[in-house]
C-alpha cells in the first residue's frame, strides 16, 4: 500500500521591510529568494522570541577518568518549569551507514524559507549567506559521523557558532586531524567526547535524579540538580483536513469541565501491525485532571472532529519522573483514521481574523538521532497554542492573547536529557514537532520551558525543550519489549509553499 504523507503545518513570520531593508545595504537577493520572501510579507508579523533558561552555574567537582580530571560543572534550575528527560539514543553505527546518504538526499536549503528569515533577521545578514550556513549545518552530520569513527580518541563534537560568523567548529584533541574544508574551524580539545561521556555516564549512575549530559563548546560534563516543574505547553488552528499535520491544534476534554489545548506531534505506526498512531506530549493526557480514558478533537468548539484516544495501553503514555519522558501514543477514535489519512475535509466556519500567515506544508523526511544534533544548528517548531479574540469562539490554551501559532524559528543552545533552544513557544504549542526545515527532518516534540505569554518579542531571552523523537522510540519500544515497534511514518519529497488563511 502507498506510504501516507505526514506533513507539518508550517508558518513563518517575516518583517514586513525585509527586501527593502536588503536594499538599502545594498544587498540584493536572487529572484527565488525574492519571490519567496514576496510570498510570505505583508500576512503577518510576529516577534521572534529566542533565548536562555535563567541557569545558575556553580562550582562542581572533578571525578578522574583515565587517570585525569573530568571538568565537571553544576547547573541548579531558578524558576524553570520543565517536564521530561530521558536517555540519550545511541544511534552511531545507524549514523555513520546512513549520514552520507541523508545529506545527498536532502532538499535545498533555498527550500527554508522560514530558516533563511531567522538567520537573516538574527545576524543582519543575506539570503544566501543563510542559505550557505544551512548547507554546512546539512553536511555537519556526515563529517560528525565521519571523524567519530575514524578518530574516537580524539574526536570531541562539533557546533555551529552562528554570532561567529556562521563557522562549524570541531573540537579534536589532536585538531591538525581536522579536515580543510571552506567554514570548517580546528577548536582543541583536552578531553575527546568518548572520555567526556564515559564520565557522563558515570556521573548519571551517581545520580539518577541529575541530568547528565557532556557539553562539546567548553569540553566539559555538565550536571543539572534539581527537581524542575511542570508548565503545560501547548499550528494551525483550523485544520479540518487530510493529511493529518504536525503542529494542528488537538482540544482535550479534562475531568473538571474544563478542556485544554496541546498540538499534533508526528505520525507513527507499528511496524508489527501497520497500525497508524499519533505522537504528541504526554502531559497533555496525564496529570490529575486526566482521571479518565482522554478523547482529543480538533476544534473541539465546532464542528468537533474527532482525532485520537487515549490507548488502554499504558505502557504507550508517559509523563516522567525522568526528563525526555514525556509522551503519549495514541490511536485514532472510530472512524477518524479514515478521515485524518483517507482525504476528508470539514466545513470549517471562518474566524474572525486571520491565524497562521504565510502557511506551508514541510514534509518530513525522517528523523536526527539525538546523539547527531548539534548546538548552533538552526531548527523550527510549530504549535497551536492561542486565546481567542473576544467574540471569537476557540478553546484557550493559555498562550495569552497576541501570540500568533505556527512555525518559530531559532537554534539549539544545548542538550541535556532533551534539546534545548531558543524559540517562541507558548501555552497549547505542547506535543509541536521540532525539526530542521533545510532538511526535512524530525528531531523531537516540546515538552516545556520558560513561561512566558502573549506575543512573541525580539530578542527576549525564552529557552525551551523538547523531548528527542529517537529517545521517545527507543524508552516506548523497550517499555512495550517490542510488541509494536514503533517507527517514524516515512514521507516523500517536498511540497511547494501554498499561502493559506485560517
Amino acid at each position: 500500500m502507498p506510504w501516507a504523507a505526514p506533513v507539518i503545518a508550517a508558518t513563518g513570520v517575516v518583517m514586513r521591510d525585509t527586501l527593502n531593508g536588503l536594499r538599502m545595504r545594498g544587498r540584493r537577493l536572487s529572484s527565488n529568494g525574492e519571490d519567496a520572501l514576496r510570498r510570505i510579507l505583508g500576512r503577518g508579523l510576529a516577534g521572534l522570541g529566542v533565548c536562555a533558561a535563567a541557569l545558575t552555574l556553580a562550582t562542581a567537582s572533578t571525578a578522574a577518568a583515565g587517570g585525569s580530571a573530568v571538568p565537571v560543572f553544576e547547573r541548579r534550575n531558578i524558576d524553570l518549569p520543565l517536564v521530561s528527560g530521558g536517555q540519550v539514543a545511541s544511534a552511531e553505527n545507524q549514523a555513520t551507514a546512513t549520514a552520507t546518504a541523508a545529506a545527498a538526499s536532502a532538499p535545498s536549503p533555498t527550500a527554508a524559507v522560514n530558516s533563511i528569515s531567522y538567520l537573516t533577521r538574527r545576524y543582519q545578514i543575506t539570503p544566501a549567506e543563510a542559505e550557505r550556513r544551512l548547507k554546512l549545518q546539512v553536511e555537519s552530520v556526515a563529517l560528525a559521523a565521519q571523524l567519530a569513527q575514524q578518530h574516537p580518541d580524539d574526536y570531541a563534537g562539533m557546533w555551529l557558532d552562528q554570532a561567529g560568523g556562521g563557522v562549524l567548529k570541531v573540537s579534536m584533541v589532536r585538531p591538525e586531524l581536522v579536515p580543510t574544508r571552506p567554514g570548517v574551524v580546528a577548536v582543541t580539545a583536552k578531553w575527546s567526547l568518548r572520555q567526556l561521556e564515559s564520565e557522563a555516564r558515570r556521573l548519571s549512575a551517581a545520580e539518577p535524579g541529575a541530568e547528565v549530559y557532556v557539553d562539546q563548546p567548553s569540553n566539559q560534563v555538565t550536571v543539572r540538580r534539581g527537581n524542575p516543574g511542570f508548565e503545560l505547553k501547548c499550528d494551525p488552528l483550523h485544520c479540518g483536513e487530510a493529511p493529518i499535520r504536525g503542529g494542528i491544534r488537538i482540544d482535550v476534554p479534562r475531568v473538571n469541565g474544563t478542556v485544554g489545548g496541546c498540538s499534533v506531534g508526528y505520525r507513527v505506526r507499528s511496524a508489527v501491525s501497520g497500525k497508524e498512531f499519533l505522537l504528541t506530549a504526554g502531559h497533555c493526557v496525564l496529570g490529575s485532571t486526566h482521571a479518565h480514558q482522554d478523547f482529543t478533537w480538533h476544534e473541539y468548539l465546532g464542528p468537533r472532529t474527532p482525532v485520537t484516544i487515549e490507548d488502554p495501553d499504558i505502557r504507550l503514555t508517559e509523563n516522567g519522573p525522568d526528563p525526555g519522558h514525556d509522551y503519549a501514543i495514541m490511536p485514532y477514535q472510530a472512524g477518524a483514521s479514515g478521515f485524518w489519512l483517507g482525504g476528508g475535509t470539514v466545513n470549517r466556519r471562518s474566524p474572525l481574523l486571520p491565524h497562521m500567515v504565510n502557511h506551508h506544508d514541510l514534509r518530513i523526511t525522517g528523523y536526527t538521532p539525538m546523539a547527531q544534533v548539534q548546538v548552533g544548528w538552526v531548527v523550527c517548531a510549530s504549535g497551536s497554542g492561542y486565546t481567542p479574540e473576544p467574540g471569537e469562539s476557540y478553546v484557550d490554551s493559555g498562550a495569552g492573547r497576541g501570540y500568533i501559532p505556527g512555525t518559530h524559528c531559532g537554534e539549539v543552545k544545548g542538550k541535556a536529557a532533551m534539546i534545548d533552544v531558543e524559540i517562541c513557544a507558548r501555552k497549547g504549542d505542547s506535543g509541536g514537532p521540532l525539526f530542521t526545515e533545510a532538511d526535512g527532518k524530525a528531531l523531537g516534540i516540546l515538552s516545556g520551558g520558560d513561561s512566558r505569554s502573549g506575543p512573541c518579542v525580539a530578542g527576549d531571552t525564552e529557552r525551551n525543550r523538547y523531548a528527542s523523537i529517537s529517545t521517545i522510540l527507543e524508552r516506548v519500544n523497550a517499555r512495550t519489549n517490542g510488541e509494536y515497534q514503533f517507527e517514524l511514518v516515512p514521507q516523500p519529497t517536498p511540497q511547494s509553499p501554498t499561502p493559506r488563511r485560517g
